[in-house]
C-alpha cells in the first residue's frame, strides 16, 4: 500500500488483510538496510487474525521514498505521523534491531498510541560491526571488498 506522507510516498504491507475501524493493529519496524518483506509471515499471520497490519518501509527503504532518516527519534516521530495518517489510534508494536530502538521510543514518547511492545534482536547502545560500518564507505561494496575488511 501507499500514502504520501511528508510529501514522498511511504509504502506499507497489508499482510492481505483488510483495514478495519474496529480491529485492533499491529505495527511491524524493520531493521536498518531491510524493509517491511522481513515481516512477511508474521503480517500475513496477523491478518488473518483479523488484526489491521502495518509492516512499514521507512524513509529510503523499500519502497518508501525520500532519505533515509539519521535519528531514532526522527524515524520514531515518522512512524507516529505514518499511524496518524491511516487513523490508527492505538497498536502493538513490533521491532526488529534499530526497528526495536524506534519501536522503544516510539512507546515512551507516544505511549497512548502503544498498546504492546515487542522488541526482537535487541541492546542498548545497539552494536554496530565493524565491517557493516566499513560498507557504509562505499556506495556499492563489492562482497571482495567486504571480505577483505573482515
Amino acid at each position: 500500500m501507499k500514502i504520501q506522507l511528508r510529501g514522498v510516498t511511504a509504502f506499507y504491507g497489508v499482510g492481505n488483510g483488510e483495514h478495519a475501524a474496529d480491529q485492533p493493529s499491529v505495527v511491524f519496524i524493520h531493521g536498518s538496510g531491510m524493509d517491511h518483506t522481513v515481516w512477511l509471515m508474521p503480517a500475513r499471520h496477523f491478518a488473518r487474525l483479523g488484526y489491521n497490519v502495518v509492516a512499514l518501509d521507512l524513509p529510503g527503504h523499500g519502497g518508501s521514498e525520500g532519505p533515509a532518516l539519521t535519528s531514532i527519534d526522527a524515524m520514531s516521530d515518522w512512524v507516529s505521523e505514518l499511524l496518524g495518517a491511516l487513523e490508527i489510534t492505538q497498536a502493538a508494536v513490533v521491532g526488529h534491531s534499530m526497528g526495536s530502538l524506534i519501536a522503544l521510543d516510539f512507546a515512551a514518547r507516544y505511549p497512548a498510541n502503544t498498546r504492546s511492545l515487542a522488541l526482537l534482536g535487541t541492546s542498548t547502545p545497539m552494536a554496530v560491526s565493524d565491517v557493516l560500518l566499513d560498507c557504509l564507505l562505499y556506495t556499492s561494496p563489492s562482497p571482495r571488498d567486504v571480505e577483505e575488511s573482515r
